[in-house]
């Protein structure tokens, strides 16, 4: 990584030995993906990596144990990163009320698994394999839907047969 560091994520000091192939006990980078100000480099291993400013996905010590294997893609929004794994289930890290804490809407995903991950410029959304959506994050940028946004707590309604979602800045369809 390289460029402007004063809490910009342009230095990967701090975790380039965990970037670093040739250690014999670290896998490859197969991809990484960014926030605003943060870097998520998701491994051969199924592992993720972060760096960069906390505020915007760069620390995920909260969840690193969940970070550690059997992720399969890294979705983003300008402040949060969403691990969607192997087993169809999701892991959120970066700022909590921009989509960063999907705790509020776990309950919605139940035994489904979820397909995708889509973001708006401070939410996301989660495509689940019965074609239903669980939108969370910021409710002015699509993260919670109908009379729940009205709710304390953040909850939200289901959205259901849905083929397909398409994210703008402000809004999911």
């Amino acid at each position: 990584a390289w460029g402007a560091d004063s809490g910009r994520c342009g230095d990967a000091s701090q975790v380039a030995t965990e970037l670093s192939s040739s250690a014999a006990s670290q896998a490859e980078v197969d991809r990484v993906f960014s926030t605003h100000h943060a870097f998520a480099a998701l491994r051969a291993d199924g592992s993720v990596v972060t760096w960069g400013a906390a505020a915007a996905g760069g620390d995920s010590s909260s969840v690193a144990s969940e970070l550690s294997s059997g992720v399969s893609s890294v979705f983003s929004n300008p402040y949060a990163f969403a691990a969607l794994k192997d087993d169809g289930t999701i892991v959120t890290w970066g700022n909590a009320d921009r989509g960063g804490d999907s705790s509020a809407t776990s309950s919605l995903f139940g035994s489904r698994q979820v397909v995708e991950v889509f973001g708006s410029y401070r939410a996301f959304a989660a495509l689940l394999d019965d074609n239903s959506v669980v939108p969370w994050g910021d409710a002015d940028y699509g993260g919670c839907y109908g009379s729940a946004c009205a709710t304390a707590g953040g909850t939200t309604e289901q959205i259901t047969n849905v083929g397909s979602v398409v994210a703008t800045t402000g809004a999911f369809a």
